[in-house]
């Protein structure tokens, strides 16, 4: 019932909204067993990671001051050995070379090609990934394959994936939607081997950082490979990041002592000094056991971190000026959703309770005859009904719109289907269900007063229309709260097309809730005005009783 309640809410969210509208690194190891922070030019998206790294669910965030974290997707399955953040856009690589292609505003990820055999053999391990920088949608991985030897007369022993990292070679691949090529091989002179390491890219010129077993970083260039010596950090630093912020390499590493970020730029040939992370003159801490998350975002550095079970996000300059701290809580949305389930099956469970009380009302008399209604009178055409039902309903559900959408930026919407993905996202928040359940509870009880009032709603009088009880008579209160209130089981399942085909399959065009409160929709004309129908009488105007004269 929930899954129905979510499409039909996704539905009419999206008509009315048209109307009113890295790897891990020993740095960060314990952290990056349960976080993966990516960061780009356009999008930051950070990976959370469960059961061991075999599950994942993902989260985005737009450039912007004002905007949100949110939720892409739902849990995935796969162990991530490597993320890049391409324009607005994630590619993730598994350990045997597959990879996916998400993006901030759909629900399911792209799967991508998976590289040759000749490039990515059955040894070969992914490092690290980055963007390259051009604009074919490309990504840089940084792979540890066996180097290729000669066949031999006698079949080799299988080489296995440590002894790949050990013995092998570096070689730069360039991933597209399209196509895998290598790009260039790290000369073993510079980095020998490595089992974790980083790649980034600026323009032309590509940096490979070795971390293990041996710190080494070297650049290609022009076609061409150099060795660059690493910047003195404060002793036991963890390297964190490296990234490219305002078009020069920026080494992000944690001081494990101090419990502080340093951020170390690389301009002009040489290494500038170290500037240390603070806000307001002082310095930012983390415990040594709790280090933080590092990434490039939208020309600044990233920093995320856990604290009180909360994760929190701040950014700063490449001078270590940090920005205030915010919360990334695209994730609370699964609390929600349980607080969200309970509060609907409250709903419903009282639903249900009123309409088997109403039903067992003490006093009623047992009915031994059909429903029925005198031939004069004739059930309302059903193309009637419905627009009178627009006419009452659409108002009020377009202010509940209004208030479950409040703050909704629609601003980064630029395609359908990123208007249908917002659309299912804004429907499943607790602010718009609180609003359309409390348009399921306005709109039935606005039927019901008007209509114990005047005998019809507002759209009714427009189309001359009329509620009327068995035999014709004065429906009452009783009955009119039994048919109004089963209105809100109806509306949550029209996805089920039933409630839609019930008037069509009765003798007088009765809906569900109709049957169940023995009452009917007539044509006004038929009958005098209301205030002649009364329980259990005849009018002066009807028909009948002039022949029965």
């Amino acid at each position: 019932m929930r899954t129905h309640t979510q499409k039909i809410v996704t539905a009419i969210v999206l008509t009315l909204t048209l109307v009113s509208s890295p790897q891990t690194s020993s740095a960060d190891e314990q952290a990056s067993r349960s976080c993966m922070l990516v960061g780009g030019a356009e999008t930051a998206w950070v990976i959370l990671f469960d059961k061991d790294g075999a599950e994942y669910k993902l989260a985005a965030r737009p450039k912007g001051d004002k905007a949100k974290w949110k939720p892409v997707g739902t849990e995935r399955t796969g162990s991530i050995v490597a993320a890049a953040s391409d324009g607005a856009s994630l590619v993730v690589f598994f350990s045997d070379g597959e990879n996916m292609r998400y993006f901030p505003h759909r629900s399911q990820g792209q799967p991508g090609i998976k590289p040759p055999d000749d490039l990515f053999g059955k040894d070969a391990q992914i490092l690290a990934s980055a963007p390259a920088d051009d604009d074919n949608n490309a990504v840089i991985v940084l792979v540890a394959r066996p180097i290729r030897r000669r066949p031999r007369t006698q079949p080799a022993l299988p080489i296995t994936s440590t002894q790949a990292a050990k013995s092998g070679e570096l070689v730069l691949l360039q991933c597209t939607s399209q196509k895998w090529r290598q790009v260039a091989v790290v000369p073993n002179e510079l980095i020998k081997s490595a089992t974790r390491a980083r790649v980034a890219v600026y323009k032309n010129t590509i940096y490979v950082l070795a971390e293990h077993p041996k710190e080494a970083l070297a650049v290609f260039d022009e076609g061409k490979w150099r060795k660059v010596d690493l910047p003195d950090v404060p002793a036991g630093s963890k390297l964190l990041a490296m990234m490219i912020i305002e078009d020069a390499l920026v080494l992000a590493a944690f001081d494990v002592e101090a419990g502080a970020v340093n951020l170390v730029r690389f301009a002009s040939g040489k290494w500038q000094p170290p500037q240390t992370v603070k806000r307001d003159g002082k310095n930012l801490t983390w415990s040594a056991d709790a280090p933080p998350v590092v990434a490039r975002f939208a020309g600044k550095a990233t920093i995320l971190w856990k604290a009180d079970e909360k994760w929190l996000f701040t950014t700063c300059e490449s001078d270590g000026q940090a920005g205030g701290e915010s919360p990334m809580n695209a994730f609370t949305w699964a609390d929600e959703q349980e607080q969200i389930e309970r509060m609907q099956n409250i709903f419903f469970m009282v639903v249900f309770g009123m309409i088997v009380v109403l039903m067992f009302w003490p006093g009623q008399t047992l009915r031994t005859m059909p429903f029925s209604l005198p031939a004069t009178i004739s059930p309302a055409k059903l193309t009637r009904r419905f627009a009178a039902a627009c006419v009452d309903a659409l108002p009020l559900l377009f202010i509940a719109t209004v208030v479950g959408t409040k703050g909704l930026d629609t601003t980064t919407i630029t395609t359908v289907d990123q208007l249908f993905e917002q659309a299912r996202q804004t429907a499943s928040t607790t602010r718009f269900l609180y609003a359309f359940w409390g348009f399921l509870v306005v709109y039935p009880a606005y039927c019901f007063v008007m209509e114990y009032r005047f005998g019809a709603t507002v759209g009714k009088m427009m189309l001359r229309l009329r509620v009327v009880a068995d035999k014709g008579r004065k429906p009452s209160a009783r009955e009119l709260a039994l048919r109004n209130v089963s209105k809100a089981i109806e509306i949550l399942g029209l996805v089920m097309v039933f409630p839609l085909l019930f008037p069509l399959l009765t003798r007088y065009r009765q809906r569900l809730g109709d049957k169940i409160a023995w009452t009917a929709v007539i044509n006004a004309d038929a009958v005098g005005p209301v205030e002649n129908l009364t329980n259990g009488e005849k009018t002066e105007n009807r028909p009948d009783d002039e022949d029965k004269k």
